[in-house]
């Protein structure tokens, strides 16, 4: 399977990349052979640096506090606007471990985008886990994936 063009990013909340994870693991057989790549930028930079930094300073300007990580809201045209989930490497590799996968980081690739932002993409390779993870290793994902709303079903259950 593979989800590229930083499609992952369609993803509205935590629990929609969790259930597209789960389905992924879902419709993946057992054989060494198989395995999803998918790629995801670095959010600590470039355009989705600054998303989360306009985000945050909206946020405060009417008193919110905006405790969610991971998200942005952006428009590829200035009128419509899109939230979205932009998970840091450790949160990927949390909801990655929550579905049942082992992340692998394959590559990373610099890229310009047409507001001149530097960001760098990175390459994941999934592999279904061949042993459940631990209950502690699932609460530290858990914890690590930092979503605020009811906890999503876990692959292993």
């Amino acid at each position: 399977i593979y989800c590229l063009g930083r499609s992952f990013l369609h993803n509205t909340e935590v629990d929609d990349g969790l259930a597209m994870l789960q389905e992924a693991h879902r419709v993946l057989d057992d054989s060494p052979e198989s395995y999803m790549l998918i790629d995801t930028p670095d959010p600590t930079r470039g355009h989705y640096a600054e998303a989360m930094e306009e985000l945050q300073s909206r946020a405060a300007k009417i008193g919110a506090v905006y405790k969610e990580k991971g998200y942005i809201i952006d428009s590829p045209d200035g009128e419509s606007f899109y939230d979205r989930v932009v998970p840091t490497p450790e949160q990927f590799k949390a909801m990655a471990l929550l579905t049942g996968f082992r992340a692998e980081q394959v590559a990373e690739r610099k890229f310009s985008d047409t507001e001149r932002h530097t960001n760098l993409n990175i390459y994941w390779k999934l592999t279904k886990l061949k042993q459940p993870p631990t209950t502690e290793e699932l609460q530290t994902a858990q914890d690590q994936v930092k979503t605020s709303h009811p906890f999503v079903s876990i692959t292993w259950l």
